[in-house]
């Protein structure tokens, strides 16, 4: 106890080691300069713990994590967080959004062993101190789960799970706030809903893999045992939740006044590629044609649905489109990546790993961009089986993969990558593709996908 209060007292009575540093009077004032100067004002005019130097100690701190000065940054957070709890109460909501940014900076300095205790703890303020369920405590939360997903690919593998668990939590909380907040048939609910799709989707994959990570997903305690559940159970429970969050989507377009048909066709073609993700082969093929049918009846432009259609995709996408006109503008914008230079890539699809930690799967869209422009790359090229294909191996096995890379041969390859050809045939075989459709029918289709391993960090 006394030691605590020591530190409290260091905290409070500084004006601040950190800050304490000479100007040089010679040159002119930068941002950082002069919140320096503007917060030794205060500090001669103030107590230490005056709730006037919140927002100036959080200005200089941000200042600090523009010029990478994580360290001093993380005082200077503190210290504001600490004057915040003692002017208003050791709980505070206020606190919140000065708890998160120190969480955010350590995880910028890499101290991730922090930062998850520090995780926890927010976790805990949101849900037990918060009084009200407002849009800045939806905010927060998502957030935390964008953190927790940085975590998946930036903390040491062995604390995936924790990352991928809590990540899925933080994000059924906040579908729930924001639920609350707006109605469960408001259209802003759309991105959150997806974004938690898109943490069932990291969580099965990760299950899908033997390993570390897939054990710890997979525990579960009864009583005072701990349980191993087997990935067959895994696999449906992840499937029946998606399905029900896209249903979700699909629910929200259809109860628009008027309700918007294109995004609810768009739903439904989102489903039938869950379908096809789990190897619901059945239910893929009936719903890839009623989606078909329904898009071309909403947007009556046989040009645009012929060019979507026209090419296998990669699987699943990495945001909820809920128009024909918003996807196409996406796969044009996505061609151009900066590891492939001057390289047209208008007929190939481009497959970039997430992180060395998680490569399986591209990089969310919330995610940070970490390329290394000389981690080079693969060209493969490969076929995709038709209607016909999919029928026979669904003859053998109702729950046959489709959307799968097939006669799999490596075009050309850079230097760096050649000796990794080898080692990345089984990566790309692992992937999933929406198949070419006509008339919402798989064909039989030639694709060649550029293949851009990670950077180990």
């Amino acid at each position: 106890m006394k030691t605590s209060v020591i530190a409290l007292v260091l905290i409070l009575a500084l004006p601040s080691i950190l800050l304490a540093q000479p100007l040089d009077q010679g040159l002119p004032l930068g941002d950082l300069d002069r919140a320096l100067v503007n917060l030794r004002g205060l500090e001669r005019n103030l107590s230490p713990m005056d709730r006037g130097l919140v927002e100036p100690l959080e200005f200089v701190a941000d200042q600090l994590i523009l010029e990478g000065r994580y360290e001093q940054a993380h005082r200077a957070l503190d210290r504001a967080i600490q004057i915040v709890r003692i002017s208003e109460g050791l709980f505070t909501p206020s606190q919140f959004p000065y708890q998160e940014k120190k969480i955010l900076n350590i995880v910028n300095a890499g101290n991730w062993d922090d930062a998850r205790g520090q995780l926890d703890h927010l976790f805990w303020l949101y849900t037990k101190k918060a009084e009200f369920v407002t849009p800045e405590l939806m905010a927060g939360l998502v957030t935390m789960s964008d953190i927790h997903l940085r975590g998946v690919s930036e903390d040491v593998p062995a604390h995936q799970a924790f990352h991928l668990r809590n990540g899925s939590r933080t994000n059924w909380l906040a579908l729930a706030v924001a639920e609350a907040l707006w109605g469960a048939e408001n259209t802003l609910l759309v991105p959150i809903i997806y974004s938690t799709l898109n943490n069932l989707y990291l969580e099965k994959v990760a299950t899908d893999r033997s390993g570390l990570t897939s054990r710890n997903l997979r525990e579960v305690a009864v009583g005072n045992t701990i349980r191993m559940r087997e990935i067959e159970y895994m696999d449906v429970a992840y499937y029946q939740m998606g399905s029900r969050l896209l249903n979700q989507i699909k629910g929200i377009y259809s109860a628009q006044e008027p309700a918007n048909l294109e995004a609810v066709a768009m739903a439904q073609l989102y489903i039938a590629d869950w379908d096809a993700l789990f190897r619901q082969g059945e239910n893929a093929l009936a719903t890839y044609k009623a989606a078909f049918k329904s898009l071309t009846e909403v947007v009556q432009d046989e040009a645009a649905i012929s060019v979507f259609f026209d090419r296998p995709r990669l699987l699943p996408e990495p945001q909820f489109y809920p128009s024909l006109k918003l996807a196409l503008e996406e796969s044009t914008s996505s061609l151009v990546h900066v590891n492939l230079g001057e390289m047209d890539v208008s007929d190939k699809i481009v497959f970039s790993e997430w992180s060395s930690n998680f490569p399986f799967v591209r990089k969310p869209v919330s995610m940070p961009v970490r390329e290394n422009s000389d981690t080079g790359f693969a060209i493969f090229s490969f076929s995709i089986g038709g209607a016909p294909e999919i029928a026979r191996l669904l003859r053998r096995s109702k729950r046959a993969s489709i959307g799968v890379a097939e006669n799999l041969e490596v075009v050309e390859s850079t230097e760096t990558a050649n000796a990794l050809a080898r080692k990345l045939s089984p990566k790309v075989q692992s992937l999933r593709f929406r198949p070419r459709l006509v008339d919402g029918v798989p064909q039989i289709s030639d694709a060649t996908l550029i293949y851009i391993p990670a950077f180990a960090f």
